[in-house]
């Protein structure tokens, strides 16, 4: 069974679920393949579609999400807009002196989520 450069592709925008948040979306030239459906390729993906390139996704399993869709404890993100929705105050405290990637979680988290919802 041959490749098709259509089989893994991201394709146009109404295909995609986050094309109804309004972002109008313009194919050009320029072709770019992401190697992994995980969190970083879709991720890579959906900054590339909103420059306008056209994006092929390849990866090995039959579904996308790689490692992030097992993950069990979700992303630190305190003071996010959906802690704040639900009445949760937190300021990462617990996390503070943790080391230095767990203040940057601490301050770029809430900015990820946001990003990614």
């Amino acid at each position: 069974q041959g490749f098709s450069p259509n089989h893994f592709c991201a394709g146009g925008a109404s295909s995609l679920p986050f094309a109804s948040r309004g972002v109008r979306y313009g194919m050009s030239a320029e072709r770019v393949i992401v190697v992994g459906g995980g969190l970083a390729g879709l991720s890579a993906t959906c900054e590339l579609l909103e420059r306008g390139c056209n994006v092929t996704i390849i990866e090995k399993e039959s579904n996308l999400g790689g490692n992030s869709s097992k993950a069990t404890t979700g992303i630190a993100a305190p003071g996010s807009s959906i802690q704040k929705a639900a009445g949760i105050t937190d300021f990462g405290s617990d996390l503070i002196g943790e080391g230095e990637a767990a203040e940057a979680l601490v301050k770029n988290g809430p900015k990820d989520v946001e990003w990614l919802t």
